[in-house]
């Protein structure tokens, strides 16, 4: 896989991809990709336990419970794996609606829906085109700010240009525009999901909900940065 990676290559970066590369199972990446894909699993409405996660991505075991789990979300997480792969080895990539809609198709893979339809990559609603037109103007941005890379996430939220899974690719790209314009990295806990949803629903009244959540969050991984002993 070619990285074409033209953001400066901070210390965090620089880890996330050796650890990625040596399959690490342990240290930042491996901590980092399980809470993420917990949290913003659950936060699209998934049931996924974060030990059963852990078990897919350690053992490639799924530890059943007595509760029925859709083989799609099963899928789906295994994709997503590959995904946020994908995002730290394409951090410097010029986010368009192109590289949203192949993370969209990456993540669908061998899903009910993907075999239903292989040509779902390209199938946008008409809502898309707000966002490519909203990705123009952010990409003529020479510098990016938290708001600015919160304005896609809630864009992409409100206007579901894909079927499902939004909420899930949204997040992918809020992680990766921060490692590629220097800004702490945040993950949006399931446990603040009501502050989450309004905070994106009343992001284009007032956008303190939503911002005050980010830097909350940014807080927690600020600490675990500093319990890995990586450089801000």
């Amino acid at each position: 896989m070619t990285d074409n990676c033209t953001c400066t290559e901070t210390p965090l970066i620089l880890t996330l991809k050796s650890e990625i590369a040596n399959r690490k199972k342990s240290g930042i990446y491996y901590r980092t990709l399980l809470d993420f894909s917990y949290n913003s699993n659950r936060l699209d409405g998934n049931s996924l336990t974060y030990e059963q996660i852990s078990g897919m991505y350690e053992a490639n075991t799924l530890y059943s419970t007595y509760n029925a789990i859709n083989v799609d979300e099963i899928i789906e997480m295994l994709n997503q794996f590959d995904c946020f792969d994908y995002i730290i080895e394409h951090t410097g990539d010029e986010l368009t609606d192109i590289f949203i809609a192949n993370l969209y198709a990456m993540l669908k893979v061998g899903t009910f829906d993907y075999r239903a339809n292989k040509d779902i990559v390209v199938q946008y609603k008409v809502q898309a085109k707000a966002l490519k037109t909203e990705l123009s103007k952010y990409s003529s941005l020479k510098e990016k700010s938290v708001d600015d890379i919160l304005n896609i996430l809630v864009m992409i939220e409100n206007t579901q240009p894909f079927d499902d899974s939004n909420g899930i690719i949204g997040r992918l790209i809020v992680f990766k525009e921060c490692l590629a314009n220097r800004i702490t990295p945040f993950i949006f806990k399931d446990d603040k999901k009501v502050i989450y949803f309004q905070g994106i629903h009343r992001w284009n009244k007032t956008r303190h909900h939503l911002k005050d959540l980010c830097f909350m969050e940014q807080k927690d991984y600020s600490a675990l940065m500093k319990h890995y002993k990586i450089e801000s």
